[in-house]
């Protein structure tokens, strides 16, 4: 199955084809319960949903990585704090997007 189409707007080509890529990934992601691992998820911080990162985290293998981005647009607290617990990610924080390693 390939990712639908960008929409059209003003955001250069390249960054529409990642934002359609991402959100169809994350959602396809999202909706799996079974016991896969993937390598790579992302958030999108505007959602502000501690339950779409508690289940990405259950998805995500020991060491893969969680791309969170729009950090900016203030998710929750209880995504903040998920984010920020050592016992769960290993997070490095790039101004408005964050990357964190699952620990385990």
């Amino acid at each position: 199955m390939s990712a639908p189409p960008p929409a059209a707007s003003s955001t250069p080509p390249v960054t529409r084809c990642l934002e359609a890529w991402f959100t169809w990934h994350v959602t396809r992601t999202a909706g799996r319960t079974t016991g896969c691992a993937y390598d790579l998820a992302f958030f999108d911080g505007f959602t502000r949903t501690h339950e779409v990162v508690r289940h990405l985290h259950v998805l995500l293998r020991p060491g893969g990585t969680l791309l969170v981005g729009n950090l900016i647009l203030g998710p929750d607290r209880a995504v903040t704090d998920d984010l920020t617990d050592p016992a769960r990610w290993r997070t490095c924080p790039l101004g408005e997007t964050a990357l964190c390693v699952k620990r385990g």
